[in-house]
């Protein structure tokens, strides 16, 4: 279990476990799963380099693509995110409202 700092808890972060939205087992409240040194992702960043020359052909520049592979080590799925990205910019160009030009016809 990692070491917990009660007084380096940041602004914002639940200091009393009645006051988290999550339910917890017993002998566990919110500082059981609380990691100050963690940082979220927010790029794709690859630990393999045959992965990530497979996800770059694969995704074609899709950084959604890209960071699922990235996140997951799973062609597949990035494979399937860059799909759902393709149905919906479709869906979207159908849906987009269309002009009609009236013309004068006498």
């Amino acid at each position: 279990m990692p070491h917990f700092c009660v007084s380096c808890i940041p602004e914002g972060i639940i200091d009393n476990p009645r006051d988290s939205l999550f339910s917890y087992g017993r002998g566990e409240n919110h500082r059981t799963y609380y990691f100050s040194n963690f940082s979220p992702q927010f790029g794709a960043s690859f630990k393999n380099a045959t992965l990530e020359l497979m996800a770059r052909e694969i995704c074609k520049g899709d950084s959604f693509c890209l960071f699922d592979i990235a996140a997951t080590g799973r062609i597949e799925i990035g494979m399937a995110t860059m799909q759902g990205v393709k149905m919906v910019n479709t869906i979207e160009e159908m849906t987009k409202p269309s002009m009609l030009e009236h013309s004068k016809s006498f």
